[in-house]
């Protein structure tokens, strides 16, 4: 008892523990303790009063469409519907194979695919 009396003795005087920190310290951890709390009300889209955003809901413009694409994906893109190769590509269309790569990364993720196959 003695020690743990000696200990409070000394701890109170330090820095850590002046008036100004216990006050800054009990506002805040109040803070700290709630937030999670209400973050969590709020992901609950049934909690949250927000409206559900149901496919039909949809705007054209989410839509992937070819005229999303620019002037050369375009390009790219029907020569990838054709079957041609990425190098083909790149021939016909006089620019480097890194090029057509990327453009053709460009167009997956406008559509959202991940292969030839795959786009409409």
């Amino acid at each position: 008892m003695l020690l743990g009396t000696w200990f409070y003795q000394k701890a109170i005087g330090h820095a850590a523990f002046s008036p100004g920190l216990l006050i800054f310290w009990a506002l805040v951890l109040p803070i700290i303790v709630l937030v999670p709390v209400s973050v969590s009300l709020v992901s609950d889209p049934k909690k949250s009063g927000l409206p559900k955003v149901t496919p039909a809901e949809t705007s054209p413009t989410d839509l992937p469409s070819v005229d999303r694409l620019t002037k050369r994906e375009r390009e790219i893109y029907e020569h990838l519907k054709a079957g041609k190769k990425l190098t083909e590509i790149a021939e016909l269309c006089t620019i480097e194979y890194g090029t057509v790569k990327t453009h053709t990364r460009h167009i997956y993720r406008k559509f959202g695919v991940s292969s030839r196959e795959e786009l409409p």
